[in-house]
Order: C-alpha cells, then structure tokens, then sequence
C-alpha cells in the first residue's frame, strides 16, 4: 500500500509524488538516468541496479538483507486482512486504478511485469 504525505512539501518532493503516481519521468532523476548503484550482496556476487527516471529501481532498492521488504509486505498484509475482516473488499495493490492513465509502452513496467 501506498502512502502519500501529509505533511507540507515544498516543490520537489511533490514534483516526484505527482510523477510517481502518473507513472510519468520524474523531473529529479531524469538527470542522473542510467547511474549504476550498488543494491545487495547475493549469493551470486554483487546486485547493482541502474537508476530509471521512474524511480523503480530506486523502489527495488534493499540493500543489506531483507528487513525492510519483510516489513513492508508484513505490514501491507496486515492492513489487508483487517480491511477485509471489516466487510471492505480491498485488493492489496491496486495497480489497475489508474493503468489506464499510463501510456501502453510505459504500462507494462508500471504493472510491475
């Protein structure tokens, strides 16, 4: 589940969450397109990602171990069943709202394929 701010931003950070959430390039990274960071160690060497302006890979981003993808599938789980005990029908990431919106030849890495 996805979370937007609800403290006070000034330009940027809703410049990038206004890009986020229309699957549009956002105006913070476009400059720094196809810079290679290192993600994790793996049991095959080294994971390196390199940055889109979309900012998915930056969303990839684990780094050492796997806590804080535990943790967020964990929470995102529990906020899904407690939606659903209450009697709403929810669905865990709805991706399919806004699909429509984004442009066919961006859709696929949106849907997360």
């Amino acid at each position: 589940m996805d979370v937007v701010p609800q403290a006070k931003a000034d330009d940027k950070p809703k410049s990038s969450m206004v890009a986020y959430y229309m699957g549009l390039e956002d105006p913070l990274l476009v400059e720094h397109r196809a810079h290679v960071f290192k993600n994790r160690n793996t049991a095959r060497g080294n994971l390196s990602r390199s940055l889109d302006p979309y900012g998915r890979s930056l969303s990839l981003y684990m780094g050492p171990g796997l806590a804080r993808y535990a943790l967020h599938n964990a929470i995102e789980a529990a906020a899904h069943q407690v939606t659903r005990l209450v009697g709403f029908h929810t669905v865990r990431q709805p991706t399919d709202l806004v699909a429509h919106a984004i442009k066919p030849e961006n859709r696929e890495r949106f849907m997360g394929a």
